[in-house]
């Protein structure tokens, strides 16, 4: 892959509420909110975001962004050789008044090199990076902003994580939390901004994915069985949906990569 590819840069602003696709990548995510609140579903987690803050998103980790107003944005992509001398492997939301303004200069920077494209943008840019990801680093008050998770659906999220090839029904956690089924699955999308068989079956697709990135020789049918499928042709389906190609087409598009 060209060194220029390894990199993307978006600014964006939108005039109505909306809610981004699930999805998945290979690539670190940097995202600063210029305008607005934005509720950052991560990993099961959601992350509450007010203007100026920025957000730290690991390779590997199902993601979806939900605003309720007019807002914009500065999104990175990026792989790790930008991230030199650091190492975030869960995400984070970083907030802190003080610096925003003086990380909004450094991603505007970037976006500027970004643009122009000529033979010392490619440079500019990683040392911009490495200017952001020093103030956000060299600074004490690093605000991990997420909502304090009932004890119900904390239990529930260890489970499915180590048994997600079994049959899981919410009913049946319910019974086990001695709540109704109704009240868990109201608390459950509450807290994780998925219903959730949303939730299991975006958690074994993740699974899937990573046996077919491992350049497995298992076949797709058994890789669907493997991660709690018992219907290898929805199981295709719903892989299309997040990944936007078969599982077939995925494993092959990963030889050429």
């Amino acid at each position: 892959m060209a060194e220029e590819k390894n990199f993307y840069f978006n600014s964006t602003a939108f005039n109505t509420d909306r809610s981004g696709p699930r999805h998945y990548h290979t690539f670190y995510e940097i995202y600063y909110l210029e305008q607005g609140v934005c509720h950052y579903l991560i990993e099961g987690k959601l992350f509450e975001m007010a203007a100026g803050d920025i957000v730290f998103i690991p390779n590997g980790q199902i993601h979806k962004t939900t605003y309720d107003d007019v807002h914009s944005r500065l999104l990175i992509n990026c792989s790790d050789e930008y991230l030199k001398n650091t190492d975030f492997s869960e995400a984070f939301v970083y907030r802190n008044k003080k610096y925003s303004n003086e990380i909004w200069r450094i991603m505007k920077k970037i976006e500027e090199e970004y643009l122009q494209e000529d033979k010392f943008s490619q440079s500019l840019i990683k040392g911009y990076m490495q200017q952001l990801l020093a103030v956000v680093y060299r600074t004490e008050n690093c605000y991990k902003n997420t909502r304090l998770q009932n004890k119900y659906v904390q239990k529930a999220l260890n489970l499915l994580e180590n048994n997600f090839t079994r049959e899981i029904t919410l009913s049946a956690l319910a019974d086990e939390f001695g709540i109704s089924a109704e009240h868990f699955s109201r608390i459950f999308k509450s807290e994780t901004g998925l219903g959730f068989n949303e939730y299991l079956s975006t958690l074994r697709l993740k699974k899937a994915e990573s046996i077919l990135r491992k350049n497995s020789t298992e076949t797709i049918v058994e890789i669907a069985f493997s991660c709690g499928f018992n219907d290898s042709n929805y199981f295709c389906e719903k892989f299309k949906k997040i990944y936007g190609m078969s599982p077939l087409k995925y494993r092959k598009s990963l030889k050429y990569s």
